[in-house]
């Protein structure tokens, strides 16, 4: 969209219902990549990854040398000066400006999301978390300089544009060269949304074999010739399209979803991670560990967590009214009250019936054993195929 009314020099806005009609198409293209077999879901990975590179690469070496000499900035501007075009103070402005690079960053998730499907992923998965975080901190680092240097000194225009991204690439490389990189910019943003629904495909099916969603039965199958979850890429992609609906209801209400990507995360990791220290349990240490930088490692981790999640809760100005206020702590409020009735609900709920995770390592080595005895090493291959599409 930001394309098309760059295209039209800014005469086309388009609206919510334009707007949610792309997306539409879009989440429907990513049911069908998402329904694909693992091995060709893992090259389009290493095509992803390669071409968000080479994006950043391109933004990090061409921008500043495309920048006219009126929209460069000084090194005191750029590294120096703090802008605080909100009415909080500066250093609460400054603690509210984290959100972004934490909303950035926080795809390190997805790594967990499809450890299923990994090899050796008691230390594939921890290594791909640090790496990805790591590569994300200092590519995204890198790209921040380069904008900083190269966006003028006009924020408030910025600001108030509603691509400031796409703004400062018109300033730098013109309404060509801008459609050219925005081009490569709506790829790999496809190629991402594609990636999160597959992360989140595959924890819908991890959740669906220990029984823990309503219509496990169904949602924890795959299909028959891609060996993968389809019925769960599909109810991903429609509770998507649901939520979805929230760009008719405002700005506010799509971005406390937005934000929830971030807060749920942190809840999500905080909890087992401080029930690692906290009461008698019988955790054991995996092959990768911190050792004994564990402790130190964990207390700073849930503070942090804790601390930016309630910073996540906040409005972007202290001075609001019901269409600026920040839903964030609604929507996570209204998902954890679902989810307790959902498991204390008498009778029916999980409280009455969920024990945990259901182990299946053992199942499966029993079945393949009884396998070797009774067919070849051909139907064995699809036999294990199988299993690691799993």
């Amino acid at each position: 969209m930001a394309a098309a009314t760059i295209g039209s020099g800014g005469t086309f806005q388009p609206t919510s219902a334009q707007t949610y009609a792309v997306f539409t198409m879009v989440i429907f293209a990513h049911i069908g990549i998402c329904s694909l077999g693992t091995a060709i879901l893992a090259r389009l990975q290493r095509v992803y990854v390669v071409l968000n590179l080479l994006l950043c690469l391109a933004i990090i070496i061409a921008l500043p040398v495309a920048t006219p000499a009126e929209f460069r900035n000084t090194v005191d501007f750029a590294l120096k000066d703090l802008k605080n075009l909100s009415e909080w103070p500066d250093g609460y402005a400054f603690i509210l400006s984290l959100n972004t690079p934490l909303w950035t960053i926080c795809s390190f998730a997805s790594s967990v999301n499809i450890s299923e499907e990994a090899s050796n992923a008691a230390t594939a998965v921890p290594w791909g978390m640090t790496l990805a975080v790591a590569i994300a901190g200092i590519v995204g680092l890198a790209v921040n300089i380069s904008l900083a240097f190269c966006m003028g000194t006009d924020l408030e225009a910025l600001n108030n544009s509603n691509q400031p991204m796409a703004q400062i690439f018109f300033q730098s490389f013109g309404e060509r060269g801008t459609l050219i990189i925005w081009a490569v910019i709506v790829i790999t943003q496809f190629m991402m949304g594609s990636s999160m629904l597959l992360a989140a495909s595959r924890q819908i099916f991890a959740f669906s074999r220990d029984s823990g969603l309503p219509f496990s039965s169904w949602l924890y199958r795959l299909n028959k010739f891609t060996k993968t979850p389809v019925n769960a890429v599909v109810f991903d992609g429609v509770v998507a399209l649901f939520m979805g609906c929230l760009v008719f209801a405002g700005d506010q209400a799509i971005n406390a979803i937005f934000a929830l990507s971030i807060v749920g995360n942190y809840v999500a990791y905080s909890i087992p991670i401080a029930a690692r220290f906290l009461g008698q349990n019988d955790f054991k240490p995996g092959p990768f560990n911190l050792g004994k930088f564990s402790f130190p490692v964990t207390t700073i981790a849930v503070i942090f967590m804790v601390f930016m999640s309630i910073v996540f809760f906040f409005p972007m100005s202290p001075t609001t009214d019901a269409q600026g206020m920040n839903y964030t702590v609604v929507v996570l409020g209204g998902t954890m009250l679902l989810s307790i009735i959902y498991f204390y609900f008498p009778k029916y709920g999980g409280v009455n019936w969920f024990a945990g995770p259901v182990p299946n390592i053992n199942s499966i080595s029993e079945h393949s054993s009884t396998r070797h005895s009774e067919e070849d090493r051909k139907d064995d291959a699809t036999a294990v195929d199988v299993i690691d599409a799993c």
